[in-house]
């Protein structure tokens, strides 16, 4: 540590041929000391020879410095190894010349003399009174307690009383102990013990930082509670569910820094990332919100954990908007599963929603359920009534709650209504049965709960009787009954009963047991989608005799008579390809069944359509302008013409029709013509007899029997002549409309073909030219 120069006093004495100088030199033990001497000349002739450093009070120098035999800048320098040794250097480089003492000691307080002899001037002398001062120990800061403090004393509130001691023993002089704060002085009081110990007391510092020559430097750590704590995002009115709520919250003035938590009404949400600017700390939070936050308030807390009733709070209503929280229930009191018909049932939508839902929709397996109270149907609020519930009711309920945030649906709960038994089939079921044949007989019910029992009886116009419940089986809801018919007499109906814990079935399921036979032809049969080399055939089912029946069709050409397709279907349904185009074909359909086949079968005509006219025709030479104008001049009329005689003939014709029940007649065509012209499609060939079936097609496109007669085509040789029906076709739109036949006995299409008129125009051509 350098030691303060307090002051220098030059005493210039002028006595004789010495010069005497008194100086005052204050040092710090350890420190350097530096004694001054002026060793100037007194002209510039003159220069210095010797310096000598003596004690006072003694006759032998401690140092000295000789330029005698050398410059003065090269002088020789020699220090007493009992005084000061290495210690002392005499600089001759400053004014005035300083003999430098290094770790200077507290026993080399003295009065020093230097010498200063010159070439030829008087010596001068040079007295120094040296003063080492000796620091006292390192100051001691002690608390209320007498404990020691090192670097931190505290924390203390602001307001509160601090006392602290600061202690320190020897020195010389006696040192004085100050309070400072930085550097401004802040109290000097301090008493003296006799053990020469320097205390301050009672000190009520109302700074941090102390400091003192001989110093000891504490830092006073003070609390300060926050002052200020806000949220500085907007406040919004309202937040959507799921979407996560951002908040940056600005607490001010607490020291240490405010620790921030974040509340919903009283439960602790967590604590945050946090970082500080200065005595500002700020805190981020991220929180999605639940549909009960709604109404809870959000709080954010600052806090000096080390301040006891510190925290303030900014505080946030939260209003949460979500898509409705439904719950659908049976109504309290109801037991789902004891609901029989007749009883009441009600359901409860229990319907969570921010904002209020404005529309409520009801659905009954799907399919939306409407205020009706003539029909047992209220919908009153979140409540679904339905009064005297029938089995119908039975199935799946919901409800669908809309507001503006969207619409959802509840779950899903199924009623279902008890009910008697009832027939799953209410009409009659005809079941044929041979005689001595046994039959399987199968009875289905619907039935809520399961049927516990069935009953069989049997029923004609002579006897009425229950059968053995050995003859029949019960699984479920089916009964199946081993019924034999040994006489004719056993023909009749049977009654089906069920009975569960309702009680039995109001009404029986009733079968018609008849002599098992051939099915019924099919009916209605019509021929649709004809193309060049195919076609379909579409027909109803007929009585199938009382057994399972399929059908069999078989596809002739009119002409030669040949057979061209046969197929068969368990339903009256056939697609027809690879015939050839533009062929009359004559189509026998009839229905068989493990009794035998229908006894008359059903035939209509068809045919498949003709490869487009142009594309028949090879390609000639090309006419000139005049010659296509007169050739199309002449066809133009010889079509107009021949319209006219076709409607002469249609009028004349109609005027001749004979009544239905007579005999048909066969119309022939040319015996060159070798495909069938779809000019007179609704013409049947046939031969000469009785035995017909002649058929008047309807403006529908269906068929129906007039008379019974004999085909002209049979299909297969096992078919009886006597016992076939004949069926027209009905075609397709665009075939419906065909030429008049030349025969007068069969009823006709009332339209002439869509490409007869091309065809009769095509043949006229030929003959002009």
């Amino acid at each position: 540590m350098k030691s303060l120069i307090i002051g220098i006093l030059f005493i210039l004495l002028k006595s004789g041929a010495s010069v005497e100088v008194e100086n005052k030199v204050i040092a710090v033990e350890g420190g350097i000391a530096y004694l001054p001497c002026d060793i100037r000349p007194p002209n510039s002739e003159e220069q210095v020879y010797l310096v000598l450093w003596y004690r006072y009070d003694e006759g032998e120098p401690l140092y000295s410095y000789d330029s005698r035999s050398s410059s003065k800048l090269t002088g020789r320098r020699w220090s007493d190894d009992r005084g000061f040794g290495a210690r002392a250097y005499f600089d001759i480089d400053t004014y005035p010349a300083l003999l430098k003492i290094e770790d200077v000691r507290r026993e080399e307080t003295q009065s020093y003399r230097c010498r200063v002899d010159f070439k030829s001037a008087p010596t001068r002398n040079s007295l120094i009174n040296l003063t080492v001062i000796v620091p006292p120990s390192t100051p001691t800061i002690l608390n209320e307690n007498g404990e020691d403090i090192n670097f931190i004393a505290g924390p203390y509130e602001v307001g509160s009383t601090v006392i602290l001691k600061c202690v320190t023993n020897g020195g010389r002089p006696s040192p004085e102990v100050t309070w400072w704060r930085d550097h401004s002085l802040i109290d000097s009081s301090y008493e003296k013990s006799f053990s020469q110990t320097a205390e301050n007391l009672d000190v009520k510092p109302q700074t941090t930082m102390f400091s003192l020559p001989a110093s000891t430097s504490i830092t006073l750590d003070l609390l300060f509670s926050a002052n200020k704590c806000k949220n500085r995002n907007p406040k919004r009115n309202h937040f959507l569910l799921l979407k996560y709520i951002k908040s940056n919250v600005l607490s001010l003035g607490s020291r240490p820094s405010a620790t921030i938590t974040w509340w919903r009404n009283n439960d602790f949400l967590g604590r945050t990332e946090t970082w500080e600017e200065g005595n500002k700390t700020y805190s981020s939070f991220t929180y999605t919100p639940k549909p009960n936050d709604n109404g809870k308030r959000l709080t954010c807390r600052a806090e000096n954990t080390k301040l006891k009733g510190s925290a303030i709070e900014d505080v946030w209503k939260l209003t949460i908007y979500y898509i409705p929280e439904i719950i659908l229930n049976f109504g309290a009191n109801l037991n789902p599963n004891n609901i029989a018909e007749g009883n009441d049932v009600y359901f409860e939508c229990n319907i969570s929603s921010n904002p209020p839902v404005y529309k409520i929709v009801w659905r009954h397996n799907n399919k939306i359920v409407n205020h009706n109270k003539s029909k047992g149907i209220i919908i009153s609020g979140t409540s679904l009534v339905l009064q005297e519930v029938k089995r119908n009711a039975t199935g799946s309920y919901s409800c669908t709650a809309s507001n503006t945030e969207g619409d959802i649906i509840s779950n899903t709960i199924t009623l279902r209504v008890m009910y008697k038994p009832v027939c799953s089939n209410i009409n009659i079921q005809i079941t044929g049965i041979g005689k001595d044949r046994l039959a399987n007989v199968s009875c289905n019910v619907h039935s809520h709960p399961l049927p516990q029992e069935f009953f069989w009886t049997f029923n004609n116009t002579d006897k009425s009787i229950d059968i053995s419940k050995y003859n029949f089986s019960q699984n479920s809801t089916h009964s199946n009954l081993l019924y034999t018919p040994p006489e004719d007499i056993d023909y009749g109906k049977l009654y089906c009963w069920a009975q569960n814990k309702l009680g039995k079935m109001e009404s029986p399921c009733i079968f018609q047991i008849i002599p098992a036979g051939p099915p019924e032809p099919p009916t209605n049969c019509s021929v649709v989608n004809q193309t060049t080399e195919s076609l379909e055939v579409r027909c109803q089912s007929g009585f199938d005799g009382g057994s399972k029946q399929h059908f069999l069709l078989c596809v002739t050409d009119i002409e030669t008579g040949k057979t061209l397709a046969n197929s068969s279907n368990i339903v009256p349904e056939f697609q027809i390809s690879g015939l050839n185009s533009g062929r009359g074909l004559l189509i026998t359909i009839y229905s068989s069944n493990t009794n035998g086949r229908s006894n008359v079968p059903v035939v209509i005509e068809g045919f498949t359509l003709k490869v487009a006219q142009l594309q028949l025709e090879s390609p000639g030479a090309i006419l000139s302008p005049t010659l296509g104008i007169l050739v199309g001049t002449i066809t133009t009329l010889l079509i107009v013409a021949f319209v006219i005689m076709l409607v002469i003939r249609s009028k004349t014709k109609r005027q001749q029709r004979l009544p239905v029940n007579s005999s048909p007649v066969s119309v022939k065509e040319e015996d060159n013509f070798k495909t069938y012209d779809e000019s007179n499609p609704d013409v049947i060939p046939a031969s000469s007899g009785d035995d017909m079936v002649e058929i008047s097609v309807t403006q529908n496109g269906t068929s129906r029997i007039v008379n019974r007669g004999s085909p002209p085509y049979l299909p297969t040789s096992r078919l009886d002549p006597s016992t076939v029906r004949r069926d027209s076709a009905s075609y397709n739109s665009s075939y419906n409309n065909k030429g008049s036949p030349t025969s007068t006995n069969i009823y006709r299409a009332s339209h002439p073909s869509s490409w007869t008129p091309l065809l009769k125009s095509r043949r006229a051509q030929e003959s002009v030219l």
